[in-house]
């Protein structure tokens, strides 16, 4: 993948490379597969939702549609949705709602609390390979680009999670 330079930048402040980042998704894809899966929408980012007249809300542009584990998408609308401060402030309050929805809804056995942490701050990196780094500016312009890199990059420095994912390497 050709990167731009602010990218590239980007990759040297966090410490890694693309070759580690692939690696590290591969590593992830490994672990992800063996944890309870479900069906993902894949892409699912803000411009990905939709809200109606009386305020209910939906998901189009579903062609990335995947078997997985359910972080991945937790993961990629809470990282990419809410500004830093934001997710900083709610995102456990956040899983600890969706956990509560899993047994509300009749999960007999939902993943504990710490794992949804741990999966969830894994689950950060597919959000800034696949879903920002990869992508061209000219997809969404570059302040949204910019924007979301700053958010998931944050995130993924934020969770130490280069560091979890390197353990699985």
């Amino acid at each position: 993948m050709e990167l731009h330079k602010f990218k590239r930048e980007l990759l040297e402040r966090l410490g890694t490379t693309e070759r580690e980042l692939f690696a590290g998704m591969v590593a992830n894809k490994k672990h992800q597969a063996t944890l309870p899966q479900t069906l993902l929408h894949g892409d699912l980012h803000i411009g990905n939702t939709y809200r109606m007249p009386d305020f209910s809300v939906g998901l189009h542009d579903w062609q990335l549609c995947v078997k997985g584990f359910a972080l991945h998408d937790v993961t990629y609308i809470i990282n990419t949705a809410l500004s830093i401060a934001e997710r900083r402030r709610h995102e456990r309050e956040l899983l600890d709602y969706y956990r509560d929805q899993l047994i509300e809804l009749g999960v007999r056995s939902p993943p504990t609390l710490e794992m949804l942490w741990t999966e969830h701050r894994r689950a950060a990196l597919w959000t800034l390979y696949i879903g920002w780094l990869t992508c061209p500016p000219e997809s969404y312009g570059w302040e949204t680009m910019a924007v979301a890199l700053l958010r998931v990059s944050t995130a993924v420095e934020d969770h130490g999670t280069l560091a979890l994912v390197r353990e699985t390497l």
